[in-house]
């Protein structure tokens, strides 16, 4: 299989050359991988789902536990894929309404079970710590031309991790840091901010999301997470960053709330931290503004006043000398020993 891709700031288009085996010739399809707009192909009624999200298994067993269901007309297959941490995504290969074919080099590792128009289960046989991975399903059509315009559909994934037998489920260490005294404005110039760090570290596995609260509502807007979560030596770590308005920083008793939810195999398990807000001064932008102005014009004062204090220090040097050459041409320079 090869890839050509184009990138957009929410939506990346591929065309794929897929090749299932010797005897086939290849065909290509377009994939688009973002979310179906109502009216688009793959509207709102049918968006690609996965399940689980998240799923723990262990050495040398198998799993038929991955699923992907769809509802839009006209597909009738589809494919899977596994994308390593290094984001490199493989065809495993695909199901063609209830025909499976998988890659020749994955036979016997994986297969499909199924109707494509419809769902589809990947099932994935004597499980290895490398299949540890997240793995896609992409709905499609087939037809009768070769080049296929349609394009085909996303899920969202499944993120499996496999461990040995005897690995125990480890929940993070949360550390909530408040903003820097020295942090004043943000980078684009729109207002004064102040910037809320969450670390959370020493969890297994990877499934792991985090999510902010002010005053015990969740807000995603100035919110930035480093996702996935990075290798930190046996255990996983992850950050998240919110950013708010410093007036909101500024307000005694408001709270701040990290939330880190780690999926363990069965259940959803929770950590958090929380910070207040604290007495400080109300700096709004105008106020900030009308500061700078008068630092301004003070400076271009005293600027000022130096020059014109320059030009006569200048000026009494000159008539100096001027008086000191007339003195000369008239002889009466005094000359003490």
């Amino acid at each position: 299989m090869t890839a050509r891709c184009t990138s957009a700031r929410q939506a990346r288009c591929c065309i794929l050359a897929l090749q299932p085996s010797q005897n086939r010739q290849p065909s290509l399809i377009w994939v688009l991988i973002s979310k179906p707009t109502p009216g688009a192909s793959g509207s709102a009624a049918g968006i690609v789902h996965q399940t689980p999200l998240y799923l723990m298994k262990k050495v040398r067993e198998d799993t038929n536990e991955l699923s992907c269901s769809h509802s839009i007309t006209d597909y009738n297959m589809i494919l899977w894929y596994k994308q390593d941490r290094g984001g490199a995504m493989e065809l495993l290969g695909y199901l063609n309404q209830k025909f499976p074919a998988v890659e020749d080099h994955w036979k016997g590792k994986f297969s499909f079970s199924g109707d494509a128009r419809q769902q589809s289960n990947l099932i994935i046989n004597d499980l290895r710590i490398n299949d540890s991975a997240v793995y896609f399903c992409a709905a499609s059509t087939v037809g009768i031309a070769v080049y296929y315009t349609r394009p085909a559909l996303f899920g969202p994934g499944t993120r499996l991790t496999v461990s040995e037998p005897d690995r125990d489920i480890t929940l993070p260490t949360v550390t909530l840091l408040p903003p820097s005294p020295k942090e004043c404005r943000s980078k684009d110039n729109e207002g004064l901010q102040k910037t809320l760090v969450c670390v959370a570290k020493g969890f297994f596995p990877d499934h792991v999301e985090m999510s902010w609260q002010v005053d015990g509502e969740t807000v995603k807007t100035g919110v930035a997470t480093d996702s996935p979560a990075l290798p930190d030596g046996a255990f996983y770590k992850m950050t998240s960053r919110l950013q708010v308005a410093a007036d909101v920083w500024f307000t005694p008793g408001r709270t701040f709330t990290c939330v880190v939810s780690l999926f363990d195999g069965t259940d959803v398990t929770r950590r958090s931290k929380t910070l207040y807000g604290i007495e400080g001064k109300r700096v709004r932008t105008a106020g900030y503004l009308k500061l700078a102005q008068s630092a301004k014009l003070s400076y271009a004062v005293l600027l000022v006043k130096g020059s014109v204090y320059a030009a006569f220090v200048g000026f009494l040097l000159w008539r100096r000398q001027v008086g000191t050459s007339k003195l000369r041409k008239t002889g009466k320079v005094c000359h003490f020993v």
